[in-house]
């Protein structure tokens, strides 16, 4: 049985939260060959010019047709009843571990901190098998929700992917949470909202837990994920400012990478195999790519004026590390608008994993961008 969606489908065109922004159906769009000018306006064709523009008319309008189209509208609703459930010492510094309440159920936040002075910058991330994954120790636990079949009990099975004792060696905080407490990754469940947009509000469930501790840097709290966890980052830098700056790895289609540039996996292969990760409407778009009315860039653009870096592996061709590329440098005029750094893109030899070698190479980008 495939997951239950809510009915969200308009006959002919939906209105907006932006006024005047009408939202035809994917076969009512025209195509575009290319890659849309970010500077733009999709519903006026005026152009850009400034920093107020981009924040008032240009951004509310791709944060409409991203949800409508794509990921499904961002919840608002913040997290509360914060408590702290846990707090030991571990071999390379603490771990504390947070409870809040939300929307639809419980979020368990574990912050590893360093043994240095805080408060601390912290790079914040969604984990796919549990806390318990992310580093060996008996004093962590899991709110005992749904762990995806890939995954083991073993504790710390994903540490090689988290790399906490070079962070932490070089004074950063590592935060996480487990995806499946605002969503679960199962075709076959009921879900309230497609996964992705979830995942990335967990992220800034998160965030509103991180922003009252005392250990944390509140103005470098970094977003960062691997595969699509990575385009939950993205997703959730474009719509909480409080997010300093965004790490996404190898987040492919529907993430950092263009659509248009048809490589890595296709709208076919994602809505087929993970038909509850993104709004109903998508499937609209199988077969006509051309029809859509927005591309990765634009998600990209939304994180200007912060720091923002998109890597990749020159054999990971699932996650089309040239279509991230060219999406970098086709959103880097919103950056300058914004005087911002320019957003970077960078691969490395090999696949789709994480390594020690990626944490190194965001902890020495982060080190110069966000201080």
């Amino acid at each position: 049985m495939r997951a239950l969606w809510p009915v969200w489908m308009c006959v002919v065109a939906c209105s907006s939260p932006v006024e005047g922004l009408l939202l035809p159906e994917p076969g009512d769009l025209p195509e575009v060959t290319l890659p849309q000018d970010p500077l733009i306006s999709w519903q006026t064709g005026d152009t850009i010019a400034s920093a107020d523009e981009w924040e008032t008319l240009r951004k509310p309008e791709l944060q409409t047709l991203f949800g409508h189209y794509i990921y499904g509208d961002w919840p608002t609703t913040a997290a509360s009843n914060i408590t702290e459930v846990g707090r030991g010492n571990i071999r390379i510094g603490t771990q504390q571990q947070y409870s809040a309440s939300h929307a639809r159920g419980e979020l368990l936040v574990a912050l590893f901190v360093p043994p240095t002075r805080g408060p601390h910058p912290v790079m914040l991330g969604l984990n796919q098998c549990g806390n318990t994954s992310v580093f060996d120790d008996a004093s962590l636990f899991d709110n005992g929700g749904y762990i995806d079949p890939t995954c083991t009990d073993v504790r710390g099975s994903r540490s090689s992917a988290w790399s906490l004792e070079q962070a932490m060696d070089a004074g950063w905080a590592v935060a996480t949470v487990h995806q499946s407490d605002t969503a679960v990754d199962d075709p076959d469940a009921i879900h309230p909202a497609p996964s992705v947009v979830s995942w990335a509000w967990g992220v800034s469930l998160a965030v509103d837990v991180l922003v009252t501790l005392e250990e944390v840097d509140a103005d470098r709290i970094v977003a960062f994920g691997h595969d699509t966890r990575g385009t939950a980052a993205l997703l959730a830098g474009a719509h909480d400012s409080r997010i300093a700056a965004v790490w996404a790895h190898q987040s492919g289609t529907l993430g950092a990478a263009l659509t248009r540039s048809f490589e890595g996996e296709s709208i076919a292969a994602l809505t087929t195999d993970f038909p509850h990760g993104f709004a109903p409407r998508l499937g609209g778009f199988v077969g006509n790519e051309l029809r859509l009315p927005i591309d990765q860039h634009l998600l990209l653009a939304q994180l200007a004026p912060r720091p923002l870096l998109v890597t990749d592996g020159d054999d990971d061709a699932a996650a089309s590390p040239l279509g991230a590329q060219e999406a970098v440098d086709l959103a880097a005029p919103v950056f300058t608008l914004l005087e911002g750094p320019a957003p970077t893109w960078q691969s490395r030899d090999g696949g789709h994993d994480v390594r020690e070698e990626d944490w190194q190479t965001a902890l020495s980008f982060l080190e110069e961008q966000v201080r």
